[in-house]
């Protein structure tokens, strides 16, 4: 499962570096509409948040290996004690919140960056 979580956020974050910014945008009008092509498609404002956004996408995917990770220590215990400890379910959600609020405030930055 982690595999593909890597998989998918590292293709997401190549992505991410390989679309052209609105800020690169030409000005001119182009034969289907110019404008309604940069306002409708969700493209990083410039590639300082393209790489921000990306990065961002990077962390998600450690937090989420650190999450699952954690978990796993229930399963490769060496003790065939059957209880999980009660702190075992906010260990693991609190580095995978940590990486969406990374991943959303890198987002919100970038929306909130004014296009030069």
């Amino acid at each position: 499962m982690y595999v593909g979580v890597t998989v998918l956020l590292t293709a997401a974050a190549e992505l991410t570096l390989r679309v052209t910014p609105q800020a690169e945008l030409p000005d001119e009008a182009a034969p289907f509409g110019n404008g309604l092509v940069r306002s409708s498609l969700n493209r990083p404002r410039t590639r300082a948040s393209a790489l921000r956004t990306a990065r961002a996408l990077l962390v998600l995917n450690a937090c989420t290996g650190v999450s699952l990770l954690i978990g796993s220590g229930v399963l490769w215990r060496s003790t065939a004690d059957p209880e999980v400890p009660g702190w075992m379910f906010p260990a693991m959600l609190l580095p995978l919140l940590a990486g969406t609020a990374l991943t959303v405030l890198a987002a919100v930055r970038d929306r909130r960056t004014p296009v030069n």
